[in-house]
């Protein structure tokens, strides 16, 4: 589509327009008995690496400088959003930050500038992204980058075709696994992590359980009132940028490319779904013509 838009829209051939898509995230495993490291499970090592995500070079390397970069679920373009940017913690790119975090939680740099806990074992997780040579990886070798540039190692690694069908394997990874796809207030919500018992059904990857969130979501179902839905959506938001249990970095980019004997496609004025995960290109299709 960037090409499309320096060269073919240039030349007057069509038109490229980018919507924005879900908000790509990384989850953190917070059930011990798959997390890998125990540091994980405390807030401050996971606010040292919130603040280690080079989200600017996320977007240099991966969308030209052209992209839209996420700290919750809510799109810029959403009438709520301000609300949602308000209340949620940030943590901007800030190494310093993420050196005192580390040294609060008990880790210092070694010789190698890694940090390292108080009997010398280094501070470690994996990390594990899905569809090789595709954007996951990219943003993989960016982040893992980064993380080595904070003093923090990782392992990365890629899951196949036939892990990335395991339910099982999705659910009980260890350390951060970057979750594509749009996401909704559900995902985070205690049932919908998974079990043996439920066969390892569900969104939650990391595991988390808030009840306070629960019980938020469940009001959410069922209140009519938008100004209450907001209310109780900017608390979710808030909730998980406090504690943590997912990272978000940027949205996805839906194209919509057309060529310029088409008249007619145009964005839908109101949103589709629960947040405008892509607006609604056909809902005027029946006024579209050609003109040649």
């Amino acid at each position: 589509a960037q090409q499309l838009q320096n060269d073919w829209a240039a030349a007057g051939k069509g038109s490229v327009a980018f919507d924005l898509g879900g908000a790509q995230s990384e989850w953190v495993q917070l059930r011990p008995e798959y997390m890998g490291n125990p540091g994980l499970l405390n807030i401050l090592v996971r606010q040292a690496i919130a603040h280690s995500l080079d989200r600017q070079a996320l977007n240099d390397g991966v969308f030209d400088g052209r992209g839209t970069m996420a700290e919750s679920i809510v799109p810029p373009i959403e009438p709520f959003y301000s609300d949602v940017n308000a209340a949620v913690a940030h943590y901007p790119l800030d190494l310093r930050a993420t050196e005192r975090l580390m040294n609060e939680s008990g880790y210092t740099r070694g010789s190698d500038g890694i940090f390292v806990d108080n009997a010398g074992e280094r501070f470690s997780f994996d990390h594990i992204t899905q569809g090789e040579g595709s954007e996951f990886e990219r943003v993989q070798d960016i982040l893992v980058d980064g993380w080595k540039r904070a003093g923090i190692e990782v392992r990365p690694s890629v899951l196949r075709s036939a892990q990335v069908r395991s339910s099982q394997d999705r659910a009980t990874w260890p350390g951060i696994q970057a979750y594509g796809g749009s996401r909704f207030e559900r995902d985070w919500t205690s049932g919908e992590i998974g079990t043996p018992e439920n066969r390892w059904t569900g969104t939650n990857r990391a595991g988390w359980s808030n009840p306070e969130y629960d019980r938020l979501y469940g009001s959410f179902l069922v209140t009519l009132d938008r100004n209450e839905r907001t209310r109780q959506l900017v608390r979710m938001q808030q909730l998980i940028s406090q504690e943590l249990p997912t990272y978000f970095t940027y949205f996805s980019v839906s194209p919509m490319v057309r060529v310029a004997e088409l008249r007619g496609p145009t964005r839908s004025a109101s949103a589709t779904g629960t947040f405008t995960h892509g607006r609604d290109w056909s809902w005027n299709a029946h006024e579209w013509e050609w003109t040649s």
